[in-house]
């Protein structure tokens, strides 16, 4: 009696053990850009383009495209938040390597507004670098 509710115990156990093993996929998980770094971002992003005399908008996203930060600068046309928003996203969907990805508006042409994002990532590079080991 006791031998059969040992063996029946270890069974139970054992199909335990299996089917959490089978399920071990239910659960991802993955590394996403901080809040305090997409802050920074988008600040230095600005801080970039007005140094240039240009107002402009900043937007940091997540690798699926959800809005980490956003940072419009005083004379900023309103519209440029959308805009920034909207070139953010293109990065995540084009599958570029990016764990955040930035998206500034503008600035008048968008190579100087790709320069501002460029500025803002090289003062970052280090955190960056470390955020994505």
């Amino acid at each position: 009696m006791k031998l059969c509710r040992y063996i029946d115990n270890l069974l139970f156990v054992l199909c335990l053990g299996a089917a959490q093993a089978l399920h071990a996929s239910d659960v991802v998980s993955s590394q996403n850009i901080g809040m305090e770094l997409a802050q920074d971002i988008a600040y230095e992003s600005v801080l970039a383009c007005r140094k240039d005399g240009y107002s402009v908008s900043a937007v940091v996203v997540d690798r699926y495209g959800i809005l980490r930060a956003a940072l419009r600068d005083d004379l900023a046309a309103r519209f440029t938040l959308e805009i920034a928003e909207r070139k953010a996203n293109m990065t995540v969907m084009s599958w570029s390597d990016s764990g955040g990805a930035v998206g500034v508006s503008g600035a008048p042409g968008g190579e100087l507004d790709a320069a501002c994002a460029r500025q803002a990532l090289e003062n970052l590079s280090e955190r960056i670098e470390f955020a994505i080991e």
